[in-house]
């Protein structure tokens, strides 16, 4: 499949990672975003909170907290390139994530 999948690492920062889906979202080649929810204490956030973004969003919970999860090959990966990121970076912007894709 064309352009890239973004898999964003969370535990409990939700508006950090709300802020990061909502930036990596405007850049175009990106194919879909998967979140990884390390946190098996506590529910992601109801549908209806999520930002609404341009691509496919899908959370996977994961069974233990661990920080290598965010390398699974997850059946949701249909890309070549993947980008895989913390909930908490300090953002590129969107053209120069769209630049390193390129």
């Amino acid at each position: 499949s064309q352009g890239f999948t973004a898999i964003v690492l969370t535990y409990d920062r939700v508006e950090s990672l709300f802020r990061v889906i909502t930036e990596v979202s405007k850049v175009p080649s990106l194919s879909k975003l998967l979140v990884v929810w390390n946190n098996q204490n506590k529910n992601p956030p109801e549908d209806s909170l999520w930002p609404k973004i341009r691509v496919p969003l899908k959370v996977v919970r994961t069974a233990e907290n661990k920080l290598s999860n965010r390398f699974f090959p997850y059946d949701e990966i249909e890309t070549e390139a993947v980008l895989a990121i913390d909930d908490d970076i300090i953002m590129l912007t969107s053209d120069e994530l769209q630049f390193g894709y390129e």
